[in-house]
C-alpha cells in the first residue's frame, strides 16, 4: 500500500502504482541520502524471486517510467538488502528508515533493518569494511611504486589501474550501496559523478588531457590482461598517479562527511556527553597565558579549538638569615595545548613554536590534529585525548568543534595493558 505518512505528489503516486502494478516489489524508500533537488530517488526492494534475474529486470523497470525523467531507480532484492544492513552498509541503513517508506506490499512486515541492529553496531561494521577495502587499496598502491622504481612500467600501470578501480568502488558502496560491476574507470568516473556531483571530477571528460587519460586507463587493463608486449612511458604514469592522488584526496573527504553525517543524524545517545562550558567551574587563565594565546589567535585565523592540558613551572626559591620570607623566581615555564582544526596544519607549527619561545620565554608544546584525526583516536577509546577534551576544564568557551565529536562508549577508560599499548 502507498503510505499516507507522506506528502505523495501526484507523479510519485503513479511511478509507484506502475511500478506496483507491473512488478513484485516488497517496498519503495524515498531516498535522500545525498540532498539532491534535481532528482527524486527511489530504492526499491524486489522480491526474492528476482534474485537471479534483477540485472534483466531494472532496466525494465526503469524503461516503465521513461516519462518521469525526475525520478531514478536503485533496486536490490529484499533479503540481499538486509543482509547488506546487517554488514554495515550505511546507504541502505540510512534509506531504509521509517520515514521514507512510501509503499509496502499489502499484508507484509518486511522491514531491511532488523529491530535490534543499533546504529553504532552499523558504524563499526562500516568501518570494518572499509579498513579491508583501504588495505586492499593500499597494497595495490605498494605494487605501483614498487614496480616503478625498477622501471617496469607496464605491470606499474596495472597497479595504479587497480587502485583507481577498488577506490571507485569503495565510493560506489558507500554512496549508493552497491558497485558497479565494471572495470572501466570511464564507467566509474562517470557514476562517482551522478551520484555525487558536489566536487570537481577527478577527470574532466570535458577536458582533451582528461578523456586520452581515461582511454589509456582503459587500454591498460585491456592489454596488461591480455597482451605481452604492452608499454606506457613514465610521464603518463606519472599523470594518472596525479589522478590517483584526487581521488584518494577525494575518497577521504567523501568518507569523512558520510560518517559525520550519519552520527549527526543517528547516534543521538552520545549527545549528553559533550562537553558545555558552563558545566564546568571557572579555571583562571594565568596572566602569562593570555598573550600567548591572543598570538595563536592571530597567527592561525583558520577556525579552531584550543585546549590547555598542562603547565608547569620551575621555580628557584632563597631562604636564609637574611630574608624574612622565602623568594621565589620563576626561571622557565611550560604550556602544553591541543590543537584542533578542519586541516592538520602541522607544517607551521614548528615555526610557530620557535616565535612563541623567542617572542614569550617560554617553552610550547603544541598537539596539533584535524577533527578527523581526532574522532579517530576517540573512535580508538585513546585515553588521553578523552580526558583532555572531557575532563578538563575548558580554555575556550566555544564548543562549537566539541560538537561534531562523539564520544566512545568506555569514555577513554581501559586496562592497565591497554593504555600502554596507546603510546607505544
Amino acid at each position: 500500500m502507498i503510505s499516507t505518512a507522506l506528502h505523495l505528489d501526484k507523479q510519485l503516486e503513479e511511478v509507484i502504482q506502475i511500478l506496483t502494478t507491473n512488478f513484485l516489489i516488497e517496498c519503495i524508500y524515498r531516498s535522500d541520502f545525498h540532498e539532491s533537488g534535481e532528482h527524486q530517488e527511489l530504492i526499491l526492494l524486489l522480491s526474492n524471486k528476482y534474485v537471479n534475474i534483477i540485472g534483466e529486470i531494472t532496466p525494465k523497470m526503469m524503461n516503465c517510467i521513461k516519462e518521469y525523467e525526475n525520478y531514478l531507480i536503485k533496486c536490490f532484492v529484499a533479503f540481499q538488502a538486509r543482509e547488506k544492513v546487517k554488514k554495515g552498509n550505511i546507504f541502505l541503513f540510512c534509506t531504509c528508515q521509517p520515514e521514507n517508506l512510501v509503499y509496502q506490499k499489502p499484508d507484509s512486515k518486511f522491514s531491511p533493518i532488523p529491530n535490534d541492529f543499533d546504529p553504532s553496531a552499523c558504524l563499526a561494521l562500516s568501518k570494518e569494511v572499509q579498513q579491508r577495502d583501504l588495505k586492499k587499496i593500499e597494497e595495490f598502491k605498494d605494487g605501483y611504486y614498487h614496480f616503478k622504481s625498477r622501471s617496469k612500467y607496464a605491470m606499474s600501470s596495472f597497479m595504479i589501474h587497480q587502485v583507481l578501480e577498488q577506490t571507485y568502488r569503495n565510493l560506489e558502496i558507500i554512496l549508493m550501496g552497491k558497485d558497479k560491476i565494471t572495470h572501466s574507470i570511464r564507467c566509474h568516473n562517470a557514476t562517482l559523478c551522478k551520484i555525487y556531483p558536489y566536487d570537481k571530477p577527478v577527470f574532466d571528460v570535458d577536458q582533451t588531457e582528461d578523456n586520452d587519460l581515461l582511454e589509456i586507463l582503459e587500454e591498460i587493463y585491456r592489454a596488461t590482461r591480455y597482451e605481452d608486449d604492452f608499454q606506457i612511458s613514465l610521464e603518463t604514469l606519472e599523470r594518472i598517479e596525479q589522478k590517483m592522488k584526487a581521488l584518494t584526496e577525494l575518497s577521504e573527504t567523501i568518507i569523512i562527511k558520510i560518517t559525520t553525517d550519519f552520527r549527526y543524524k543517528f547516534l543521538n545517545a552520545n549527545e549528553p556527553y559533550h562537553t558545555d562550558a558552563n558545566q564546568f567551574p571557572n579555571l583562571p587563565i594565568l596572566d602569562y597565558m593570555k598573550p600567548i594565546l591572543a598570538y595563536l589567535d592571530q597567527e592561525i585565523p583558520e577556525k579552531k579549538y584550543l585546549q590547555i592540558f598542562g603547565s608547569r613551572n620551575r621555580i628557584f626559591e632563597i631562604r636564609g638569615v637574611n630574608f624574612s620570607y622565602a623568594q621565589e623566581t620563576t626561571v622557565a615555564r611550560n604550556l602544553d595545548i591541543l590543537l584542533i582544526t578542519d586541516q592538520p596544519l602541522r607544517d607551521r607549527i614548528h615555526q610557530l613554536i620557535k616565535d612563541i619561545q623567542e617572542r614569550f620565554q617560554i617553552k610550547i608544546f603544541i598537539l596539533n590534529y584535524a577533527i578527523s584525526e581526532i574522532q579517530q583516536l576517540i573512535d580508538e577509546n585513546n585515553p588521553l585525548i578523552h580526558k583532555i577534551l572531557y575532563e578538563l576544564p575548558p580554555t575556550e568557551k566555544s564548543t562549537n568543534f566539541l560538537s561534531k565529536l562523539y564520544m566512545h562508549p568506555k569514555k577513554g577508560n581501559m586496562c592497565e595493558e591497554q593504555k600502554w599499548s596507546c603510546y607505544l
